[in-house]
């Protein structure tokens, strides 16, 4: 309930005062007007009349306006003449991390800020500033230390970002949303490397401009260090802009009493285009290495900082012996890193947080005939690079992944081949190599034969998991391979829910329920962050996606979101998580975080909440919560609301249960 201030409580007598002697004066005049009938006080009579009922009457005017919810957000010059037009020139108001806000989406009652997260853990909001009568300038925004009972967290554990919005023209097949201008990449306050101020770009973080009748979205990411005492914590961000806003919004941190581990519990394989990034950046790794190094690792970085894995880990190159196929780290330092490529990559391995590793492996490389004549030499090769991981890093997922979505006979036994090679070299060398295929169990063709036994890590597009665990003449393979200890992840590409959800449905003109995720940027931001509620549902451990950085076909994703063809349709953000962020446009080289991929990193934080209420000896309790919101892969909660409810309910939860050590790397 909000409290009255003395200034509010004059702002309401002033105009009942007014309200109330209306009716009185007007009688009072009009008396006067019968009794002396002179012509002069009736014109003055009426002039007075037509103020009060106006509201022009200076002496009486003064304090009539309608009074803020919370005065300390009423901005500067928000006061309005008429309460039925009660709409300030401009507004601050805030929003949880899973609301797109549209440009110009009407401002909401929200204006305070609750965050609640536990320690080694980001938790984002959004702050909106609207301009309703005026254009507003030179906008900015800080944000304070937050101050607990005896501690602090310092205010750099806080990054702010301003929304870019990006227009789609044609929305993607099967799209819930119209046409329209969507916010998705977050430009920092600072260079992300220096903490400078970024000046002279195209698109500009601080100062920002908001157009009248437009909102500017900011994006705020809270980061508990490790070392937080749990409690109550408070803060203020402050926004200003030209002429005369100043809003300060209070933000209450609630600190629970546990930590996520450094590295999550669930694995992931993120693809990220070295090619692409060459073409942005117009760069030749020979001529360029250093540049192209820096920009390379920045990018892995970004993926591994949101708690998803590269495909490839940069900059930790090897020397394979194509006569013996030994490995060997050189001593060198990388250009542009400083660093070897061995320290390089134990830096990933321990320092990091990476807890799965590819070993590259295809029918050319590193060997022109593994399956043949230089079998003994791939062998060596995959079992020394595996042992010089587990070196460097203990317990790592190593895994390999040499065919993709095989759809022929052909395939199906070069997948039984490789994996042959694959536990060949695993029995001689003593190490521990998955063989991860995209690929359901059941065979898309009976002549094709069965890929039972080969392979370790299944990873079906979520259509074709949804079709083998729900649909009617599903035959429950998944379940299968879960129960003989075998992996189960899955991917999402386009728009892929399988024939026969399609049928069921009735060929739907737009999914809007019901449906398996799909990864692009017309569609709800639950798609995103449902994905490892899912995985706890069926069992599942890991996600796949094929490419974070898919830009060339569109040209100008900063401009043009449409960056996948297929079939003669655009999909918009298809392959596309991170923004390629350069001097000219952003004032930095290096990458530019979407809000799609907030949305993943909050998805893999949640599920760490359910494996450490597991390891607790709550594994009932939590799957009772998973159900709550993720009941298939076709049926979950649309509205984020209902996954933060259930969030919070698992955070209570462990912030009762005595503490444990914080765990570094995945058990």
């Amino acid at each position: 309930m909000a409290v009255q201030t003395k200034a509010q409580s004059k702002e309401w007598d002033s105009a009942t005062l007014i309200r109330s002697v209306k009716p009185a004066l007007a009688t009072w005049v009009i008396g006067q007007i019968l009794k002396r009938k002179r012509l002069i006080l009736f014109i003055l009579a009426m002039g007075f009349i037509v103020g009060l009922l106006t509201g022009t009457v200076p002496a009486l005017q003064q304090g009539y306006r309608v009074a803020p919810v919370t005065p300390v957000l009423q901005p500067q010059n928000s006061v309005v003449s008429n309460p039925a037009l009660a709409q300030p020139a401009f507004q601050v108001w805030v929003a949880d991390a899973m609301t797109r806000i549209g440009r110009q989406a009407p401002a909401k009652p929200k204006q305070a800020v609750y965050l609640r997260a536990a320690r080694n853990e980001y938790e984002a909001f959004q702050v909106v500033v609207a301009a309703h009568g005026q254009k507003l300038t030179n906008g900015r925004a800080q944000i304070s230390d937050f101050r607990g009972k005896s501690t602090i967290i310092d205010h750099q554990y806080a990054t702010l970002y301003r929304e870019h919005y990006v227009q789609v023209k044609t929305p993607s097949p099967l799209s819930p949303m119209d046409a329209d201008w969507i916010p998705d990449a977050l430009i920092p306050f600072a260079d992300p490397e220096t903490g400078a101020e970024l000046a002279g770009p195209v698109y500009t973080a601080e100062p920002f401009t908001v157009e009248a009748g437009y909102n500017q979205p900011l994006w705020v990411d809270v980061f508990v260090p490790a070392h937080t005492a749990a409690g109550t914590y408070t803060a203020t961000l402050t926004v200003t802009a030209e002429p005369g806003l100043r809003v300060d919004v209070p933000i209450t941190l609630k600190v629970w009493n546990f930590t996520l581990p450094k590295t999550s519990y669930q694995h992931s394989s993120f693809g990220l285009s070295p090619e692409q990034l060459r073409w942005h950046y117009d760069l030749d790794p020979e001529q360029q290495a250093a540049a192209y190094n820096i920009l390379l690792q920045r990018y892995s970085l970004m993926l591994i900082q949101h708690r998803l894995m590269p495909a490839n880990l940069p900059a930790t190159g090897y020397a394979v012996d194509k006569t013996t196929g030994q490995v060997s780290f050189p001593a060198y330092k990388i250009a542009g890193l400083g660093v070897t490529p061995s320290t390089n990559l134990h830096d990933y391995l321990v320092l990091k947080g990476v807890n799965d590793v590819q070993i590259p492996l295809s029918p050319r490389a590193p060997f022109a005939d593994a399956l043949g004549s230089q079998r003994t030499q791939a062998k060596r090769y995959l079992g020394t690079l595996a042992q010089a991981y587990q070196q460097q890093g203990g317990d790592k997922l190593i895994y390999v992944y040499p065919i993709d979505e095989p759809e022929n006979a052909a395939a199906y036994q070069a997948v039984r081949d490789w994996a042959a090679l694959v536990h060949e070299a695993n029995q001689e060398y003593g190490v521990d190599i998955k063989l991860l295929l995209t690929e359901q169990p059941e065979a898309e063709r009976a002549a094709w034969g069965s890929l039972v036994g080969a392979v370790d890590i299944w990873v079906p597009c979520c259509g074709k998991a949804w079709h083998d665990l729900e649909a009617p003449d599903g035959q429950r393979l998944l379940a299968e391979r879960l129960a003989q200890h075998e992996a189960v992840w899955w991917y999402t590409a386009l728009v892929q829910p399988s024939n026969e959800w399609l049928a069921q449905q009735g060929w739907p003109d737009v999914l809007t329920a019901h449906y398996p995720p799909v990864w692009l940027l017309d569609y709800p931001p639950i798609n995103f962050r449902i994905s490892a509620w899912l995985n706890r549902q069926y069992g599942f451990t890991g996600l796949l996606y094929w490419n974070t950085n898919q830009w060339k076909a569109a040209g100008d994703v900063w401009t043009n979101p449409a960056t996948y063809l297929a079939d003669e349709h655009w999909f918009n953000g298809e392959g596309l998580l991170i923004y390629p962020g350069d001097r000219a446009t952003i004032g930095f080289d290096g990458p530019v975080a979407s809000m799609r991929l907030k949305w993943l990193r909050e998805s893999m934080e949640d599920y760490d909440y359910i494996e450490l209420l597991k390891t607790a000896g709550q594994a009932a309790y939590a799957q009772q919560q998973v159900a709550e919101i993720a009941r298939s892969m076709d049926d979950w909660a649309m509205d984020p609301s209902a996954l933060y409810t259930v969030r919070q309910n698992l955070g209570e939860r462990l912030s009762a249960l005595p503490p444990a050590p914080p765990a570094n790397t995945r058990p």
